[in-house]
């Protein structure tokens, strides 16, 4: 991630906040809310 966001994974009921070269994963066939708390490029992979 560049920016600032918070994250919550499928499932969660709290929120994490990810910042500039930070990371995070999603579960297959899962979803998640993003909240951009600046101005946030994310890059999504999947495989």
């Amino acid at each position: 991630t560049g920016g600032m966001c918070r994250v919550r994974l499928d499932g969660e009921t709290e929120w994490k906040t990810y910042t500039a070269g930070e990371s995070f994963s999603v579960a297959a066939n899962s979803r998640f809310d993003i909240e951009a708390l600046d101005v946030v490029d994310y890059v999504c992979h999947f495989g």
